[in-house]
């Protein structure tokens, strides 16, 4: 049976039950420093034109053009100043430049025009499954513009989800680049990720694959100082997955994003170079597997921190909020019953998930209101839910979280609508006239005058 334990705020700081240097009460409420987020310089390229037309493109679509392109892209980059690569079409003789691999070089802007497609071969064609359709290593300043569309023709790779299947871009340790206007269409993998890549701006960017296609993430981010906008992303796996795997995550805003089907925006499966500093703003869901997720295992894990959700909306998104300490093995591993969890030593490679603020978020029609779920020996710290309302089926569960704070007019994730193991919760004075205690297998009412503005904790 859980025993039950309040501490009203002075005394949550004399336990140290907020061990954060930057967390604080005022009035009874938690608040942290923010972390200070700038936006990345954008890249500053040459207008001069370097057609692909010029090194013999065809553009009909059946050609093969990457030889052409290729020389493009090579003769910008050596251009003092850099160049525009431009697809255009071709005096109405075709608007499908059909390529295989090609490599994008420092200051050029590869500008693909409206009505123009630039086409990956098909699986039969493309000459290797581990080789991106557009990829860089240590470049800078460079950009992917336009109205036209990449094309990845991934139906012909996905029906095989095991095996090795090509990103449609992917960029590794490069820095200023900038991504706007294009269409990233039928990717056979992930659409467009990084590593180890510093200040990128993605605008206006549209990345559609089928809700079934296999491992077709969005936008990857993996490296600082990232600003993703004004862009619509529906595809078969994460819409947008930050990735501290390899090389630390920082100063990481998206924002005035449509997000349609796939696992919604995450942070993870990996995390163990760590993340400190991301804002989610004003960003809508519709028909998503997942809104708002934090995941990672133990063995894969690392310290996550300081993040910001706001202004969001889900319509029909199964799983609102979701922070889990249990994802292996590319799914989610949560004990059914978390008594039945053991402690293990922490190490480097522990989840921690330390001072997360979800404020105006409102979703309906989802299958359960959200899972705060942290291990034994390192709980999920320091969240914080600011007027909250989800419509789901089922309960908001809360294991193995300390200092979980819901306040500003929280309504339909109520605490009547908790479940809970091994949590501290924190609700400032209510309104009405009663508030719920926490036990092992639900809550009660008790007076709000004994328990008022204070912390309850389950162990």
């Amino acid at each position: 049976m859980a025993s039950l334990t309040m501490y009203r705020p002075k005394e949550c700081r004399r336990y140290g039950l907020f061990p954060s240097a930057t967390t604080f009460f005022i009035g009874g409420l938690l608040v942290w420093g923010a972390v200070a987020q700038a936006s990345p310089p954008l890249p500053s390229i040459s207008s001069k034109v370097f057609s692909p037309s010029s090194y013999g493109a065809a553009a009909n679509g059946t050609t093969l053009d990457t030889g052409a392109i290729q020389a493009a892209i090579n003769a910008a980059s050596a251009n003092p100043g850099g160049g525009v690569v431009e697809l255009s079409a071709l005096n109405g003789t075709g608007n499908t430049y059909l390529s295989g691999a090609l490599t994008m070089k420092s200051n050029v802007d590869l500008q693909i025009d409206n009505g123009v497609t630039l086409e990956m071969q098909s699986k039969a064609d493309y000459a290797s499954g581990t080789t991106p359709f557009i990829s860089a290593n240590n470049i800078t300043n460079a950009e992917v513009t336009g109205s036209g569309v990449i094309n990845g023709q991934g139906a012909s790779w996905w029906g095989d989800p095991g095996a090795q299947r090509p990103f449609l871009l992917d960029f590794q340790n490069s820095s200023t680049l900038a991504f706007s206007g294009v269409t990233l269409l039928d990717s056979p993998m992930e659409n467009l990720a990084f590593n180890n890549t510093n200040n990128v701006t993605v605008d206006n960017l549209t990345v559609s694959a089928p809700s079934n296609s296999p491992n077709t993430d969005g936008v990857d981010p993996a490296g600082n100082n990232y600003l993703i906008e004004n862009s619509n992303i529906s595809t078969g796996d994460d819409d947008i997955a930050v990735k501290p795997q390899n090389s630390p995550v920082s100063n990481i805003v998206i924002q005035n994003d449509t997000i349609g089907s796939g696992h919604g925006i995450s942070v993870g499966g990996e995390t163990n170079a760590g993340l400190n500093g991301m804002t989610v703003s004003n960003v809508a869901f519709s028909g998503t597997t997942n809104g708002l997720r934090l995941k990672a295992g133990i063995g894969n894990g690392g310290l996550v921190q300081n993040i910001t959700y706001s202004h969001i909306t889900m319509k029909n998104v199964a799983n609102p909020i979701y922070i889990t300490s249990y994802y292996q093995n590319g799914g989610d591993r949560s004990p059914s019953n978390p008594a039945l969890v053991i402690s293990q030593p922490l190490t480097s490679t522990t989840p921690i998930w330390k001072n997360i603020i979800f404020k105006d978020i409102t979703a309906t029609g989802a299958d359960k209101s959200g899972i705060i779920y942290g291990l034994p020996q390192a709980p999920v710290q320091d969240v914080t839910l600011d007027n909250i309302s989800i419509s789901a089926l089922q309960k908001f569960d809360i294991y193995y979280a300390q200092n979980t704070l819901f306040t500003g007019g929280t309504n339909s994730v109520s605490l009547s609508g908790l479940s809970t193991y091994d949590a501290i919760i924190n609700t400032p004075e209510p309104p009405c006239d009663s508030i719920f205690m926490l036990s092992a297998m639900g809550l009660s009412l008790v007076s709000k005058r004994w328990l008022s503005r204070g912390l309850f904790c389950a162990h």
